[in-house]
């Protein structure tokens, strides 16, 4: 794997071929080999703590996992899409496989480590308390770090298929202006800040389902909030980092943060403005089980 590389499988066939010449032997003094092998090993703690974590299904972790190659790949392969005049690395689909490949080895690890060891079957407790400050916060991150993983996959791919129709074996660095780097930006945010809640019945963002919180309307604490309090939430939480990333989009954030210190419920400005707080998803089930009254329990300290 020393030079950049579209065609899947041909390190593993480099591979092939040094133990069919020189055996064991020569494949213990392979870079090849342990290139690929360190690829795999570096994947399997990634594949085996999210599933502990998340306890989401085999083929989600999988899809995680490949997506975070793909990612570092291509911004290996494309100096950071063309922050860099030429690529600082390579891109390689054989490292792709093997990271992939690692994620499932690691998975495997985590049914086995379920099946075997107590510790890894904690018992569940009713989530009905609010959700802290860390855990609304973390949401937050996830719906960012989810947007700058969809815009940078969209220019990617673009590089990608731009390399392969000129005939290149390597991605080429992404001229991409400012003005199409917005409007890039403002399709990720309108996709997920919009039209994912509005399709999900709980009107909660791809972050906050991972977190297992939604947003209810302030005044009705098991009903979902109408459209436009959906689109007010979006143009709070994406508009300043479309705009300004390195500057608006932190200072929003810490903006954010410091309200939900000085409201009582804990709200953000995002809150404030829609009309709308955050609960965990089993807190509002339990209530609307019981008639729509407001579950009581002490708040955590985060």
């Amino acid at each position: 794997m020393s030079s950049g590389r579209l065609d899947p499988g041909a390190s593993i066939g480099q591979i092939g071929d040094i133990y069919g010449a020189g055996g064991l032997r020569a494949l213990a003094g392979s870079f090849t080999f342990w290139q690929f092998a360190a690829n795999i090993a570096l994947f399997m703690p990634f594949g085996f703590f999210l599933h502990q974590a998340s306890r989401w299904p085999g083929i989600a972790v999988v899809a995680v996992g490949a997506s975070a190659s793909m990612l570092i790949e291509l911004s290996q392969g494309t100096g950071f899409f063309g922050v860099f005049p030429c690529p600082y690395r390579i891109f390689d689909v054989d490292d792709l496989i093997a990271n992939t490949a690692g994620v499932v080895f690691g998975l495997v690890a985590s049914y086995i480590a379920i099946g075997l060891l107590p510790f890894t079957r904690p018992p569940r407790l009713p989530d009905l308390a609010p959700p802290g400050r860390i855990r609304r916060a973390v949401a937050v991150m996830a719906d960012l770090g989810i947007g700058l993983a969809a815009v940078t996959a969209i220019q990617g791919v673009g590089v990608v298929f731009e390399a392969l129709s000129d005939g290149h074996t390597t991605p080429q660095p992404a001229d991409l202006t400012p003005t199409l780097n917005t409007w890039v930006g403002a399709a990720v945010a309108l996709v997920l800040g919009v039209v994912v809640p509005l399709v999900r019945a709980d009107r909660a963002t791809l972050g906050q389902a991972v977190m297992n919180i939604a947003p209810v309307r302030t005044a009705q604490h098991t009903t979902a909030p109408a459209p436009w309090a959906v689109g007010v939430r979006a143009v709070i939480r994406f508009v300043p980092w479309i705009l300004s990333p390195t500057l608006l989009g932190p200072v929003a954030a810490m903006i954010e943060l410091a309200c939900t210190f000085l409201t009582r419920e804990r709200q953000s400005v995002a809150g404030l403005a829609s009309l709308t707080r955050t609960r965990s998803v089993p807190s509002i089930r339990a209530d609307r089980a019981r008639g729509d009254a407001p579950t009581v329990v002490m708040e955590p300290l985060t």
